[in-house]
């Protein structure tokens, strides 16, 4: 289960098999937690790396 931004972009990155070829990442709103949403999304490696509940 995912309830914050953090936690969907992570449970997408999981599933390969859902990706799909995007220019642009947006948010609807601008917090410390869609913005580390957006940073994973953008460096998913990265963020894994440091992704403690993972």
């Amino acid at each position: 289960m995912a309830d914050t931004s953090t936690a969907i972009v992570f449970n997408y990155l999981d599933r390969p098999d859902l990706h799909v070829p995007a220019n642009v990442v947006s948010n609807n709103h601008f917090d410390e937690d869609g913005l580390v949403g957006i940073y994973a999304l953008l460096e998913p490696e990265v963020a894994a790396s440091r992704w403690a509940f993972r």
